[in-house]
């Protein structure tokens, strides 16, 4: 996984919301690229060390 696991606050949804949102409309205009690193974010204080 290119991403940490993160937490889902209900009711504040919306960064989650506007990052998929900009990975399907990058996907849908065939700019969606390969992650540069992985994970693409720093993993500290999920369960990855």
């Amino acid at each position: 996984m290119a991403w940490p696991f993160i937490p889902l606050v209900i009711g504040d949804l919306d960064e989650l919301i506007s990052r998929w949102a900009d990975w399907l409309a990058q996907a849908a205009t065939g700019r969606l690229t390969h992650p540069s690193t992985m994970p693409e974010r720093a993993p500290q204080g999920s369960w990855r060390r």
